[in-house]
């Protein structure tokens, strides 16, 4: 097999706040049962992300709970008050944290203090651009299970220029993907050189391998990835010193034969 897998669905959607949708479709709205449940019968779901003034009543923590997804907290605007009283009935972690959520000031903490103070794993996007190298920092020293994510769009490795990016179009400049209103759009960011960034801040190598695959993969319980030993799946890249990728190998396989 010489293609990636999908090994599930992140539904970062449309439960959240109206207030925080960065370049989400203007399509937010509170939890219903019935539309949760059809959302979650499309596709194998692992992780959910929702706004707490979405789900006033807990339907949505606990149907993740029930269904063994996790339950991220992210677009919100929401007072650390709240936020906290979520992280201690379940919710599993933070959606690129620091991005499209009530920011960390020292009188009013917001979503990203409740998810420094109280999150035991979140997501981050190491593009140098989402987040300043300091405020990565911070995150490393506070989250255990802090991980990188692309949240890369359709714009990922192509040339600059404009691209359709749902129903309005984003305009690749450099690395970066903005809507006309200069909103990020997601990010033109590569796994690979997530990792790249981790250490180009002064992470070590392996510690920033792990928070590129085995903290992720150990978050949603994948104990046969992210991980290089006896029994596990050898989906590898093969750098060189000087971090250039020289090969992919697809369980076991190099991919160029």
């Amino acid at each position: 097999m010489n293609r990636a897998e999908i090994l599930g669905v992140h539904r970062e959607g449309p439960f959240i706040s109206p207030d925080m949708l960065g370049a989400q479709p203007p399509q937010a709205r509170k939890v219903d049962r019935a539309f949760l449940e059809e959302l979650l019968s499309m596709a194998p779901v692992r992780v959910i992300t929702f706004a707490p003034e979405a789900d006033e009543a807990d339907l949505l923590l606990n149907m993740a709970r029930e269904n063994g997804i996790r339950a991220q907290l992210g677009h919100s605007p929401c007072r650390y008050e709240v936020a906290e009283r979520v992280f201690r009935r379940g919710a599993s972690g933070a959606t690129h944290l620091f991005n499209a959520m009530s920011p960390l000031h020292h009188r009013a903490p917001g979503l990203a203090g409740a998810a420094l103070a109280h999150a035991r794993n979140a997501e981050i996007i190491p593009d140098l651009m989402h987040v300043h190298p300091g405020a990565i920092h911070v995150a490393l020293r506070a989250v255990p299970g802090l991980y990188a994510v692309t949240d890369a769009s359709r714009a990922t490795g192509a040339p600059d220029g404009t691209y359709p990016f749902g129903e309005v179009t984003a305009h690749k400049c450099g690395n970066g993907l903005r809507l006309p209103d200069g909103t990020l759009a997601g990010s033109c960011l590569t796994m690979l050189q997530a990792f790249r960034n981790f250490v180009e801040i002064g992470l070590e190598p392996a510690e920033a391998v792990r928070r590129c695959s085995t903290i992720a993969a150990d978050y949603l319980g994948l104990q046969d990835r992210g991980r290089i030993r006896k029994g596990a799946i050898a989906d590898l890249v093969v750098l060189s010193p000087e971090l250039t990728l020289k090969d992919v190998i697809l369980r076991g396989k190099s991919v160029n034969g």
